[in-house]
């Protein structure tokens, strides 16, 4: 199984060589220039669907792309790479399903790709995945758009109005997670 972790990092140190290779040696550089992708923030900034978007071509795809490694290395490795005490974890994941993968993305309990990989591990079906990853990232993940928006906006065009509104997604973000966590211990109990 070591050799299976060694060719997946072999297999992402090559993909990464073959970017920087494509980078410097092709167009690409002179494609993807500072001055473009200011042009393309700044015309979506006005798009009502440019949340979305963002969310599903960053977050979501991450989410899956790191989900599908967990899958292929499987329980065992992942175990052996994150350590014994994920094999409650990995059980109670894959068969509790949604609720579990909420839980997780609501409560930061580790870093996101940790979680993706174990939940991949696990044996989850792939629809409680992503159920549960837009269930429970998704509010969260606007909180902290709108939170960044009004930030730029309090910065450039000070208001009392920006200020409040500013507070009130930290607040609504606080909130969120503590409901979350307090559910969370709730269920635990239980």
């Amino acid at each position: 199984m070591r050799t299976k972790a060694f060719l997946i990092v072999a297999t992402l140190l090559l993909g990464l060589m073959a970017i920087a290779f494509a980078w410097h040696f092709t167009g690409l550089a002179e494609i993807v220039t500072p001055d473009r992708i200011r042009h393309v923030l700044a015309s979506a900034r006005d798009n009502p669907w440019a949340p979305v978007l963002v969310l599903s071509a960053g977050v979501f795809t991450s989410a899956f792309l790191i989900y599908f490694v967990g899958a292929w290395l499987g329980k065992a490795t992942v175990e052996r790479l994150l350590g014994p005490k994920l094999r409650r974890v990995l059980e109670g994941a894959r068969k509790r399903g949604v609720l579990v993968v909420v839980a997780f993305r609501v409560v930061p309990v580790a870093p996101g790709t940790v979680v993706n990989l174990a939940l991949g591990a696990s044996g989850i079906r792939l629809a409680d995945f992503a159920i549960g990853s837009v269930v429970g990232m998704t509010p969260g993940l606007l909180l902290v758009s709108i939170m960044g928006d009004r930030l730029v906006a309090l910065i450039t065009d000070p208001t009392l109005g920006e200020a409040g509104v500013l507070v009130l997604c930290i607040a609504a973000y606080l909130a969120l997670a503590f409901v979350a966590q307090v559910l969370l211990s709730r269920r635990r109990q239980q």
